[in-house]
């Protein structure tokens, strides 16, 4: 039976290791966060700035040129949007599956110290099973030894008696 370290240690470490990546993927998602609200000002930044150049594009042609590329600007922005929250929803999901799975090692620490207590039980009964074996044993070679000298006398007296 290994000891309790060697099953207690590895357990640990990915525990330690799944609450690292837990950490990290909560960075992130607080940087994702950060990043689409400063996505969703520059999008309506550029909203207000197209509808601006709307109103005066019927006046100046330059201006529809720059409306054009706002508009190319602001459905890259949309898509650029989309897929970052597309990449915070699965991180959320990678969040909560790595939440479940540091409940689940932590049970399983948990289960492996009543494991090791057991164990420690079993060994220390085996001891004093052993203990008493060995005692029984030396009863037993010394009530051996006694019926021997038993036997020899009563075989002596036989012999004598025969004789």
């Amino acid at each position: 039976m290994p000891p309790i370290e060697a099953i207690v240690a590895p357990l640990e470490a990915e525990l330690k290791f799944v609450k690292m990546e837990v950490s990290k993927l909560q960075d992130d998602n607080k940087a994702l966060d950060r990043l689409s609200k400063c996505k969703e000002v520059a999008l309506l930044e550029a909203e207000r700035t197209v509808e601006i150049a709307m109103a005066k594009a019927s006046l100046v042609d330059d201006l529809q040129n720059k409306n054009q590329e706002l508009m190319k600007q602001i459905e890259m922005c949309q898509e650029e949007n989309r897929i970052l929250d597309k990449m915070n929803r699965q991180k959320v999901s990678e969040v909560e599956k790595l939440t479940q799975t540091v409940c689940e090692l932590e049970e399983a620490v948990l289960a492996a110290g009543a494991s090791a207590n057991a164990v420690r039980d079993y060994e220390r009964k085996m001891q004093e099973i052993n203990e008493e074996k060995k005692i029984l044993d030396r009863e037993l070679a010394r009530a051996k030894v006694s019926a021997n000298r038993v036997a020899v006398v009563v075989a002596n007296e036989w012999k004598d008696a025969e004789n």
